[in-house]
This record gives structure tokens, sequence and C-alpha cells, in this order.
């Protein structure tokens, strides 16, 4: 995962995060993590 977007400046667990929301095939996360954003595959909630 790191490899794959190392253009990002991604922690551990926004990979992680990242790699479990496209595994459950999720829409929407709350976060207040702005690099959620950068997903592109999901809404960010609030």
């Amino acid at each position: 995962m790191f490899s794959r977007f190392s253009d990002k400046e991604w922690s551990f667990t926004d990979c992680s995060s990242k790699v479990i929301i496209d595994k459950l095939k999720l829409t929407q996360a709350f976060s207040f993590d702005d690099h959620f954003r950068q997903f592109g595959s999901i809404t960010v909630v609030p």
C-alpha cells in the first residue's frame, strides 16, 4: 500500500483504513482526517 501511494503522506493507519474500506466496499466514512478525502472512493462525513 505504501509503495502504491508513495506520492501521498499517508500513515500506516491511513493505509490500513483504505484497505479495510475497499475490502468492505464502504461508500461513506465519518472522519476528521483529511487523508480520507484523498482516497477518492468514499464520501467523508462530516
